[in-house]
């Protein structure tokens, strides 16, 4: 039981350090608040005016109407994903927040038409037919938009929160984190034929061949400690601290 427990945990943790990874935690983020917007555009309620005056006649409103929050909130999480992508640090961190934040709002105004959707109708058909208030529905119905939406700010807020959690791992776009191996075998040719000792002439000095060698060996060096601090990022931590 120890064992299949420690394996549990070590998938656990994999998993966890997959889900806050770059492209997964921006990927959810993205999907959530993708699915907010969509979900806002079709109608959400639908049912009958119970009107004195005008009678019965059908009614509809659509999420924009009911829930206009949902939308907004879309929109919000879409450009907090976005900022997440370019930024730092901190505003990777606080990007994620405000995604989490834009999924849990979204979630909650959904929940709420799915609670009451006679309500939303309700008031949408008063300003249809001119009045204040409220006026009287029968016959509603939820369309599945609403769970969508519900669906849609959970994974934004879940999104937020891998955003959050593995910010600080997250290479930084900056041109000081590409990869130097690739820097340096771009030019092979020019590198060799920089750092190769030349054959030495009769009567060179044979300080100029060590001085060769001295520079072939710095070459080396430096394309080891440039792979090291690749490496480096790669596991998380900053190779400049």
């Amino acid at each position: 039981m120890t064992g299949d427990s420690r394996r549990f945990r070590r998938r656990a943790a994999s998993w966890a350090r997959w889900f806050t990874r770059r492209g997964p935690a921006l990927g959810l983020t993205l999907l959530g608040a993708g699915l907010l917007a969509l979900a806002a555009l079709p109608v959400w309620v639908r049912g009958s005016i119970d009107d004195p005056v005008l009678g019965l006649r059908a009614a509809s409103v659509t999420g924009r109407v009911a829930a206009p929050l949902v939308l907004a909130l879309g929109l919000l999480a879409l450009a907090a994903a976005l900022v997440a992508a370019v930024t730092g640090r901190v505003g990777r961190a606080l990007a994620g927040l405000l995604a989490a934040g834009a999924g849990l709002g979204s979630g909650w105004v959904a929940l709420g038409v799915l609670r009451n959707g006679p309500a939303a109708l309700a008031r949408s058909a008063a300003g249809a037919v001119g009045r204040s208030g409220v006026t009287p529905v029968s016959g509603v119905t939820v369309t599945p938009w609403p769970w969508l939406a519900l669906v849609g700010g959970a994974l934004a807020a879940l999104g937020g929160v891998a955003v959050v959690c593995g910010a600080p791992r997250w290479v930084g776009s900056n041109a000081r984190y590409e990869n130097p191996a690739d820097r340096t075998d771009a030019q092979p040719e020019k590198t060799s034929s920089t750092v190769a000792p030349e054959p030495q002439q009769p009567g060179q000095r044979a300080g100029t061949t060590s001085a060769a060698q001295r520079a072939e060996a710095d070459a080396r060096a430096a394309r080891s400690r440039a792979v090291q601090d690749w490496d480096a990022l790669s596991r998380g931590e900053d190779p400049t601290d």
